[in-house]
């Protein structure tokens, strides 16, 4: 789960991070079991240009978090994470799609 950067930030899972940390990985595929349900994880794409797709368990909420230097094809949460980091919201019991890319 670390290369996906895939952590609690609730108990139980309730709600988690999620920040990828892919480095020169062309695809990677995964299932992190929680007590929650699986968190399904694929990606495809090297740098600068990735393709992303996260399905959430049903009563588990993420937050996705990437670097300011990355343009992801998601709105983007009001608040920056404690890091700087941009936050996405991941709902729960849904998968979502987007694409990433590292600004030059």
């Amino acid at each position: 789960m670390d290369i996906a950067g895939i952590r609690p930030v609730e108990p139980g899972f309730a709600r988690c991070e999620i920040r990828p940390q892919l480095g020169d990985l062309a695809e990677l595929r995964l299932v992190a079991r929680t007590v929650r349900g699986p968190i399904r994880f694929a990606a495809r794409g090297a740098d600068p240009e990735r393709r992303i797709e996260i399905a959430m368990p049903p009563s588990c909420e993420g937050t996705l978090l990437f670097p300011p230097d990355c343009s992801v094809s998601l709105a983007p949460l009001p608040a920056r994470h404690r890091l700087g980091l941009a936050q996405y919201r991941l709902p729960a019991g849904e998968t979502t799609m987007f694409d990433v890319r590292r600004r030059a």
